[in-house]
């Protein structure tokens, strides 16, 4: 038996930076939510919501499953992570995020410390009052580069972020469903010198196929049981995930965004490559797709059980024409 100390329910308050960071992009937070499903306070209606359906419906479509009914509606809304890193993700799980937010604060920039502080304590969207109001700043204009003013290089930052590529844009858990980190996208965007709002679709889109692929049922009304989810190859997962986000956004807006942000990435975010000019590979891939989620066996091999399954498919296919 042993005493523990009771955990406390309110979220750790926000780092001065991490503050002035979620200011500055509500808007894109808004934006995004709104075309994802997400529901944040007093959101208007847009038709950019329709996207949302339209994503589900292509990747459905690619994947050969179907989510069922009660599955598209409070499943698929992503939570959207107002404190950045704290509350979905813990620190251990996102050391270059962590790590990126301490480095910029060691700087001391005064501006990021004066605003914190109005952010912290006054609700300055709702104030009329000048003395309260928040002041007029480059770092909260959206018009306004971000990363020169916090004394980075765009290579840089992605050289910071370069040890949390998994959950640092967005995640998919069992529990939770979708999360997108809406500041971490727009200062990503920026890096690669795309637009915020398409790179969160990429990254939305990503984590719903991860959705699909777990929940969605095949024609026999079979899903991914979830402790074979749980236990399946990284390679597996986002090899999933990623060949399928590259077959939704062909041919639309969000297609430089997904490649800009690919060449960032390293294996097994860039494994599906070597499928592109493979004849059939959308019905080898989507075959070994629906035996992996149903066979339950160990997801051992080097690169993932669904490589392997691949190659023996493409092999087979070229043996006997």
């Amino acid at each position: 038996m042993s005493i523990r100390h009771p955990v406390s329910v309110y979220p750790a308050p926000p780092s001065p930076l991490s503050a002035v960071l979620a200011a500055r992009f509500a808007p894109l937070h808004r934006e995004l939510a709104d075309a994802c499903g997400g529901t944040p306070p007093a959101l208007p209606k847009s038709s950019r919501r329709k996207l949302q359906k339209d994503y589900v419906d292509l990747l459905s479509r690619h994947m050969g499953l179907s989510l069922p009914p009660h599955e598209k509606g409070r499943d698929l809304a992503p939570i959207f992570s107002a404190d950045l890193v704290r509350r979905q993700v813990d620190d251990s799980e996102c050391p270059g995020w962590d790590n990126l937010m301490r480095e910029l604060e060691s700087r001391s920039i005064g501006e990021v410390g004066r605003l914190a502080e109005h952010l912290r304590h006054r609700e300055m969207e709702r104030s009329h009052d000048p003395r309260t109001r928040l002041p007029e700043s480059p770092l909260l204009n959206p018009a306004t580069p971000l990363l020169p003013q916090l004394r980075l290089e765009p290579g840089e930052l992605l050289e910071l972020l370069g040890g949390c590529e998994i959950d640092l844009l967005g995640t998919y858990s069992v529990e939770y469903g979708i999360t997108l980190y809406y500041a971490r996208i727009a200062l990503c965007a920026e890096a690669l010198g795309v637009d915020p709002f398409a790179l969160g679709l990429v990254v939305y889109i990503h984590e719903l196929a991860h959705l699909i692929s777990h929940r969605g049922l095949d024609l026999d009304d079979c899903n991914w049981p979830t402790y074979s989810f749980n236990d399946a190859s990284t390679y597996t997962v986002e090899t999933i995930a990623q060949w399928y986000t590259s077959l939704a956004v062909v041919g639309r807006e969000e297609e430089d965004a997904f490649y800009a942000l690919l060449r960032g990435q390293s294996e097994p975010y860039t494994a599906f490559r070597v499928w592109r000019n493979e004849p059939m590979i959308r019905e080898y891939v989507r075959m070994a797709m629906l035996e992996i989620r149903r066979c339950s066996l160990p997801d051992n091999q080097p690169r993932g059980s669904l490589f392997e399954r691949v190659r023996q498919l493409v092999k087979f296919s070229k043996d006997y024409p």
